[in-house]
């Protein structure tokens, strides 16, 4: 077993949720946090993935550690650990480990993880957070924990993995997110609920990042939903792996505010032609005032958008 303790992060999706409590003072859903699965993860020190097991048994133990532990909203905490009273949105209340999750493969109630009350303080929290979160707009939850690395491969359901999370202690939640790596009916709130095990669904599986993704029949064929897998798989983008990590909008915040509006100027592409590319000729006037015309345009509405997401920050 590594002697180092080590920071990570996971992330949850929910849906459909039920209201526990919704007054002057709370808004309370419940959430499923962490369940047992097989999740990739990057080597801090060489870059390279690595796959980690989180056992039933290590979450078992672990599961009286959410009891109490900060909510943040929106993203994680600029440090591993939430130690900024900046930062409380929230609290984790009523942890359980149930054996009982629904298994979506399966239909039966065997699948483990550790549930969570989640109450949100409306008097810490941005209004339009709390109403996104009732309407289920923002879907997503994401555990921040530490945990050892036991250096001992197996298989989960068929999935290998190369170390199993040992000793974990759950330092915060942050809730909700805009993306979440352990999709729902896997992680999130009220995920057993009845009306979600009656939706019929599309699940499609990514082995090589050790999840699973969760489609509505109604809005989804089988081909639509393995199209939007492969799109979204960007196992050969480290930068883009890290932006779907950490939210597109939290990451367009930032870029923003380290760049300003020119960043547009690197995502469109201009005047980055591909490598080896021949010169091209000159544009024609009428052609290079249409995309200056885009590029302001763009800018502008970037800087709108910048000013919608100032109570974020």
């Amino acid at each position: 077993m590594s002697e180092k303790r080590l920071s990570m992060v996971d992330t949850g999706q929910f849906e459909d949720a039920a209201i526990i409590q919704d007054d002057d003072k709370l808004l309370v859903m419940r959430a499923i946090i962490a369940s047992e699965i097989v999740q990739q993860y990057q080597d801090s020190r060489t870059g390279k993935p690595f796959f980690a097991y989180k056992s039933a048994d290590e979450l078992e133990k672990a599961t009286w550690t959410a009891d109490g532990r900060w909510v943040k909203v929106l993203t994680h905490p600029k440090s591993s650990s939430l130690d900024s009273v900046e930062d409380v949105n929230g609290k984790m209340m009523n942890p359980v480990f149930r054996k009982d999750l629904n298994d979506p493969k399966t239909n039966r109630p065997c699948r483990r993880g550790i549930q969570v009350d989640v109450a949100w303080f409306k008097d810490r929290t941005p209004k339009e957070v709390i109403d996104r979160a009732r309407r289920m707009e923002i879907k997503d939850n994401s555990i921040g924990f530490t945990c050892f690395n036991d250096p001992t491969p197996g298989e989960f359901q068929g999935q290998h993995y190369d170390v199993v999370q040992r000793n974990i202690f759950i330092d915060h939640l942050a809730a909700p997110i805009e993306k979440g790596r352990c999709p729902s009916p896997y992680c999130g709130i009220n995920v057993d609920s009845a009306e979600d095990l009656e939706k019929p669904v599309i699940t499609v599986q990514d082995a090589d990042l050790g999840i699973s993704y969760v489609f509505d029949k109604a809005k989804f064929t089988d081909e639509q939903a393995k199209v939007w897998v492969e799109k979204r798989t960007v196992k050969d983008c480290p930068v883009c792996t890290r932006m779907l990590e950490a939210g597109l909008l939290t990451a367009g915040q930032r870029l923003y505010k380290q760049y300003g509006a020119d960043v547009l100027e690197v995502i469109e592409g201009h005047g980055l032609p591909p490598k080896d590319a021949s010169p091209q000729p000159p544009a024609t006037t009428d052609t290079q005032d249409s995309k200056d015309d885009v590029i302001l345009k763009n800018r502008q509405a970037l800087k709108d958008l910048y000013s919608l997401t100032e109570i974020f920050t």
